[in-house]
């Protein structure tokens, strides 16, 4: 029997647990179980909750290595962040449907409650995967993909997300370099913060028309992502969503985006196709990637607002020095200068040493093709005093 000296308890909350360990029984009237109440007491064996608690807090009862199982109450509603993590015995969990919300990495490090496929999953969250497979199926079930679940799997190369889950959570597939594919379904509503972040080795991914939020570095450091596909449905882009992407080309995002984050694409300069976007909303640094979009859109006859395109002409044609090197590298944007008669005889020259840099021969032709038919000759005597002759 416990001695109530062992119990820290202040107006309902037990806040720390000092006895030796072995099997504990909570007094009645606790309602809550702090915040690392018993954490690091290796020697606890079992645990009986009483009925009256609502809520175990964060990290309640990590690193109780010797514990074995848990029967958790009908009344408890909120399981914290890293409740059982480390909890290296555990071997079975009970938790009961009034359970409204489970905190991320609660069951992270217990490999005991992991199924045949290395997973643990309960409630419908896939809290942890400790397998050693290159391809990998998420069961049917499975609602939720948790913190860090399957962070820094070195040997996954494939994974197949099931219909029914809607959240990929932080940090899900960090770090696991060796990923080259990865199937969203349409049900996930939201991709979280870092959910891909340094997934070296995937080269394209699609975001699907269910999924509303891209969240901050959700794909940032993914050196061979090439492709991006967003779908209708995406309204919010992350900060640093894609920082570091260096071999993605373009990137088309969709009219329902209404907020796109602080440097979403820093450290890389993929052509942004958003002709739905005024250029006044775009980024400073990503405007000449936006008009490089801009002209594709133009150029494939898409409908794009009046004063949103007179804009984009407009900064085009008033930046256009700066835009030399880019539109000599996207034919796209080289051709509206061209169409819209924006260039001037002193353009000439510079866009024609550009093109000789990147050695780009259609495009050298094209320039002087342009020269030939709207500029007037060059005269070759103008700048000679002729007075007296």
């Amino acid at each position: 029997m416990e001695n109530k000296q062992d119990f820290v308890i202040t107006k309902g909350v037990l806040e720390k647990y000092k006895g030796p360990g072995g099997d504990v029984t909570i007094p009645a009237g606790v309602t809550k179980i702090g915040a690392w109440a018993f954490d690091g007491c290796a020697n606890l064996t079992s645990v009986t909750i009483p009925a009256g608690v609502t809520e175990i807090g964060n990290n309640a009862f990590s690193d109780c290595t010797s514990l074995t199982s848990v029967t958790i109450p009908e009344g408890v509603k909120k399981i914290g962040w890293r409740a059982f993590a480390g909890c290296a015995s555990l071997t079975s969990v009970t938790i009961p449907k009034g359970v409204t919300e489970i905190g991320s990495s609660a069951f992270t490090g217990c490999p005991k409650l992991a199924n045949q496929q290395g997973m643990v999953i309960i409630h419908g969250i896939l809290f942890q995967y400790m397998g050693s497979n290159r391809d990998v199926t998420i069961p049917a079930g499975v609602t939720e993909i948790g913190f860090m679940a399957f962070y820094g799997c070195k040997n996954l190369t494939s994974v197949t997300i099931p219909e029914g889950v809607t959240e990929i959570g932080q940090s899900a597939f960090q770090d696991c370099d060796s990923l080259q594919s990865v199937t969203i379904p349409e049900g996930v509503k939201k991709i979280g913060l870092g959910a891909f972040y340094g997934c070296a080795s995937l080269t394209s991914v699609t975001i699907p028309e269910g999924v509303t939020e891209i969240g901050n570095m959700a794909f940032a450091r993914c050196e061979n992502l090439t492709s991006v596909t967003i779908l209708a449905g995406v309204t919010k882009i992350g900060d640093w969503a894609f920082d570091g992407c260096a071999s993605l080309t373009s990137v088309t995002i969709p009219k329902g985006v209404t907020e796109i984050g602080k440097d979403v694409f820093k450290n890389c300069y993929p052509v942004l196709i958003a002709p739905h976007i005024p250029i006044s909303g775009v980024a400073k640094k990503d405007k000449p990637s936006a008009c490089a979009g801009f002209a594709q859109a133009y150029l494939d006859g898409r409908e794009i607002d009046e004063d949103i395109k007179a804009g984009y002409l407009k900064y085009i044609k008033g930046q256009k020095k700066r835009l030399y090197s880019l539109a000599v590298q996207h034919d796209e944007l080289l051709r509206v200068m061209l169409a819209e008669k924006m260039l001037d005889r002193k353009d000439i020259d510079p866009l024609l040493e550009e093109c000789d840099k990147q050695s780009n021969i259609s495009a050298k032709a094209a320039v002087l093709d342009y020269a030939g038919r709207n500029l007037k000759p060059v005269d070759p005597l103008k700048g000679f005093n002729l007075k007296g002759l």
